[in-house]
């Protein structure tokens, strides 16, 4: 199937964008979908790589960033971004399969990165309606305020890949797809 938007390359893509562009090809082993689909529009290319770039600056570990993205890509049936923030946690850092699996579940065995992927899931499956005892629970574990923006920054950030992905690829049968469950249910 042919993708309802062109999928530029790194060369295609705004001479500005470049380094930030092979980064991301470093980072995951390939640039993503969503990132050569996004640079069609240098503003839309423009906010996904500031915002990610930002965060990447920010307090939350890149490693529970990924657990993150795995987790909002579950919520919403993004099984693309999921494999490829897998692969990049695999790549980038020491993460176990039975991580990666609760990853996929909003859950950690770290209780800390658990509170805060509970709340990353709330934060994707209500649409921002997080429940006061998610609240608590993210607190309890011993998050910032200035933490608990960014959890929710890295949440906004990924849904935004995820649709991209979503609504702009060609639907994908690969089998796994309708088998997804909601994460943290």
């Amino acid at each position: 199937m042919q993708p309802r938007v062109a999928l530029l390359t790194i060369e295609d893509s705004p001479p500005g964008m470049r380094g930030a562009l092979e980064d991301l090809q470093t980072r995951f082993g390939e640039l993503p979908l969503c990132v050569r689909a996004a640079a069609n529009s240098p503003r839309a290319l423009d906010g996904l790589l500031a915002l990610s770039g930002s965060l990447g600056w920010g307090r939350i570990e890149e490693d529970l960033a990924d657990r993150i993205a795995i987790a909002v890509a579950v919520v919403n049936d993004c099984t693309h971004l999921a494999e490829m923030h897998r692969c990049a946690l695999r790549r980038n850092c020491d993460v176990s399969d039975d991580e990666l699996a609760l990853a996929r579940d909003g859950h950690s065995i770290n209780t800390r990165y658990d509170a805060a992927l509970q709340f990353a899931v709330e934060v994707a499956a209500a649409r921002g309606r997080v429940s006061d005892a998610s609240f608590q629970l993210v607190r309890t574990a011993g998050f910032t305020d200035e933490e608990i923006i960014e959890i929710i920054s890295h949440v906004a950030l990924q849904t935004f890949g995820n649709y991209l992905d979503l609504s702009l690829l060609p639907p994908r049968e690969n089998g796994d797809h309708a088998s997804v469950k909601a994460a943290g249910g």
